[in-house]
């Protein structure tokens, strides 16, 4: 075994208390057989109570991969507390240093946009500090101090009632919540919401997570509201548009192609997602970058594979410590108990968020999405309500939403 991830592994299981307090991922283990280990006590998150009670439950788990003799070595290893910190940095180091040499190989046989890209990620991954800067309460009262004469720069301007609930516009550190019923219009929202950011702001760059739908899809509906185009005539275009539609289809081609809009539909898990976010607003104009997964319970995680409540709390956690560290906003869509179809009144509560309270905790912003009516769900235009119900940054209350499901626009209604 290697010495240097022996030796971490072993203040790993001697000190329960340090898995909860770093971050020790497999991947920067050599040693298949501790980087296993390792996943194993992130996937208990600290709640074991020793060596041989660690070591039984991880033979039960994963019989054959650790062997007799391996474990009498590892429990032979020196474990010192204080240079737990020293160690695991130089393991996180070594580890950026080959994916580093990696990617300048890759780049060096195919030196394209993408393979530059990784490149850059991992140059800045290896640059990137240890620990962040304290801001002083002299460097708080400065800043207050210039916005007594200075106006506050407006956010990212969507629609207007949000604009309103957040006193102009989302800003850096903001998670709101959007939850809703399936088939309601959440997905339909997000995307409406994506395209008036386009629209309302100069040098935008937005990611578009879609877990549940195509990025083809996806597309295809940010068309039809950006040309007014049925999106069912999508399915087959050149038969279903008449010339004048299809140039106005080009034009929206274009239109999209100069926008630093980005659609996911192949990123699965919170580490993929919140490595993209990382790098793209790290290239973003400063005020100006949005990210929205659509939606939350489809997000996976490499820890609490088996404990779906712990998985959605650390997912919500994660997109919230994003927000606050690289100070941009970010959407996330989240589904809601079933609870709220059996109820006479159909509005949402905070207690129909699914799986977890952590989104509430985590949200700087809750609202819903819902029909107060729900016999008008099979038209082809709907009022919806946009109901804030949480709201750190501004004031509560409800809109309406008219919902044009051919051309899938939705618009205030006044």
């Amino acid at each position: 075994m290697n010495e240097l991830e022996a030796n971490i592994v072993l203040s790993l299981v001697n000190q329960p208390g340090l898995v909860q307090t770093n971050e020790v991922q497999p991947n920067w283990f050599r040693d298949g057989r501790l980087a296993k280990l390792v996943r194993f006590l992130n996937d208990t998150h600290g709640d074991f109570k020793g060596f041989a009670p660690l070591r039984a439950s991880f033979n039960q788990a994963y019989p054959n991969v650790i062997r007799e003799q391996d474990w009498a070595t590892l429990a032979k290893s020196q474990s010192y507390n204080y240079q737990f910190k020293g160690y695991l940095k130089d393991l996180k180091q070594t580890y950026l240093r080959t994916q580093l040499g990696h990617a300048a190989t890759n780049y060096s046989l195919n030196p394209n946009g993408e393979n530059y890209q990784q490149l850059k990620l991992r140059m800045d991954a290896l640059d990137e500090p240890d620990t962040k800067p304290e801001v002083s309460i002299k460097d708080i009262g400065d800043k207050l101090k210039y916005d007594l004469e200075h106006p506050v720069k407006a956010g990212i301007k969507t629609f207007g009632m949000l604009d309103d609930r957040t006193y102009n516009g989302l800003r850096g550190g903001n998670l709101l919540t959007i939850g809703a019923r399936p088939s309601v219009g959440k997905s339909a929202f997000a995307i409406n919401l994506a395209w008036r950011a386009l629209r309302s702001n100069d040098d935008m760059t937005i990611d578009f997570f879609s877990l549940e739908m195509s990025g083809e899809d996806v597309y295809k509906r940010l068309t039809a509201i950006n040309t007014g185009i049925n999106k069912r005539s999508f399915v087959n275009p050149k038969l279903q548009l008449d010339d004048h539609q299809k140039a106005m289809v080009r034009e929206s081609i274009q239109y999209f192609n100069k926008k630093g809009l980005a659609i996911h539909d192949n990123f699965m898990t919170i580490e993929e997602i919140a490595g993209k976010i990382k790098e793209r607003a790290a290239t973003a104009r400063q005020g100006r970058y949005l990210a929205i997964v659509d939606y939350l319970q489809l997000v996976e995680s490499s820890r609490f594979r088996d404990n779906r409540q712990q998985q959605v709390a650390l997912v919500s956690r994660q997109l919230k410590l994003l927000t606050q560290t690289l100070n941009v906003p970010i959407i996330m869509l989240s589904q809601l108990n079933r609870g709220v179809e059996s109820r006479m009144d159909k509005t949402p509560t905070m207690s129909d968020l699914r799986e977890t309270g952590a989104i509430e905790q985590d949200s700087n912003m809750i609202a819903f999405l819902y029909r107060e009516d729900d016999s008008n769900a099979d038209k082809q235009e709907e009022i919806l309500i946009f109901d804030m119900q949480k709201n750190r940054e501004g004031t509560l209350g409800k809109n309406q939403l008219r919902f044009q499901k051919k051309i899938q626009t939705m618009r205030e209604t006044f």
